[in-house]
């Protein structure tokens, strides 16, 4: 329930997920899509062992930042 208030008071701009939440997100409408992150810097250097993808929360006001972050994060749309 926290989560879906951070959405939707617009205080949150980007999730990071595994693959059950992020068809949910998609579903629910809650992102646009899902950018893999098993190829990226991010996920080499976090150890992750399962896939996770990450998602732009379609009502942020600071997409532009989001997508930032991901750049840095050797993420490419």
């Amino acid at each position: 329930m926290k989560l879906l208030a951070m959405i939707t008071a617009k205080k949150l701009d980007l999730v990071i997920m595994d693959q059950n939440t992020t068809a949910i997100f998609l579903r629910q409408g809650y992102i646009e899509k899902s950018i893999p992150l098993t190829d990226t810097v991010f996920f080499k250097k976090a150890g992750l062992k399962e896939p996770v993808y990450a998602g732009i929360i379609r009502n942020s006001e600071r997409k532009d930042a989001a997508k930032a972050f991901l750049t840095r994060q050797g993420v490419e749309e």
